[in-house]
């Protein structure tokens, strides 16, 4: 998958995600959130095996790339949704520490291959954005929208 439109695929997955939970209890306010890695204009998503997992960490190696997660908040009188960036600038490493990395993480369940809370000091040299992004939902964002809605106080 490529191209600019892309950029939106987390925040029409994260709709499909809250509306499908808001349709069956309507008379709650629903997160749907998807999370998605960019790299050169390309959505890299879970590896397929430890060989995808070992060539997707080769690729990222002294790169920059970003982290997108869309939100949708669907609720009575709600329907907003968002999209939260954040940069990732991994360290020049080689085969050796992607071979540590992969032998002390189980990356078939993530996207990109690494998670930052799983000795992502291995791999990442800076977060340039809301750390709580790349690790699961960007709080701050969504924090403000409900506030702004009346959900919470």
């Amino acid at each position: 998958m490529t191209g600019p439109d892309l950029a939106m695929l987390p925040e029409e997955n994260a709709g499909h995600k809250a509306a499908w939970v808001f349709d069956r209890h309507p008379d709650c306010a629903v997160i749907g959130a998807d999370t998605v890695i960019m790299f050169e204009n390309e959505i890299i998503g879970k590896p397929r095996d430890s060989d995808d997992a070992f060539a997707i960490l080769s690729r990222l190696s002294g790169h920059r790339h970003q982290v997108l997660t869309g939100v949708a908040v669907i609720g009575p009188g709600i329907k907003k949704s968002f999209t939260v960036t954040s940069d990732i600038v991994f360290k020049p490493y080689d085969q050796t520490v992607i071979r540590q990395y992969l032998r002390q993480v189980h990356v078939l369940d993530k996207a990109g291959a690494y998670a930052i809370q799983e000795h992502g000091d291995m791999l990442i040299e800076r977060i340039d954005g809301d750390r709580n992004n790349v690790i699961g939902l960007p709080l701050a964002a969504v924090l403000k929208v409900l506030k702004e809605n009346g959900l919470i106080v």
